[in-house]
């Protein structure tokens, strides 16, 4: 141990450097480790996010899937309707003569 003895204004101050070392190491660790947490609680809301926006991508393609279907079945009842119309002005003309 390193032991400096030195007066100031006649009071012996004795100040141990091993000792300043230690403390200065353990505030050190300490900073440490509250650091490594801030950064594992940001991983974490990271991961949150990410599978948020995965679930509204899902969410979304699904809307996207389901309006397609609805386009199709809203072409496929035209179509439909078209030859009933057709169907009809026959028959019209039909019972017209």
């Amino acid at each position: 141990m390193n032991t400096i003895n030195y007066s100031k204004n006649n009071n012996i101050y004795n100040t141990n450097n091993t000792m300043f070392i230690l403390i200065s190491l353990i505030i050190v660790k300490i900073i440490l480790f509250i650091t490594q947490i801030i950064i594992f609680f940001r991983l974490i809301l990271l991961i949150i996010v990410q599978i948020i926006i995965f679930l509204t991508q899902l969410i979304l393609f699904l809307i996207l899937i389901l309006l397609i279907i609805i386009k199709i079945i809203i072409f496929i009842t035209q179509i439909v309707l078209f030859f009933i119309l057709i169907l009809l002005i026959i028959i019209k003309n039909i019972y017209k003569r």
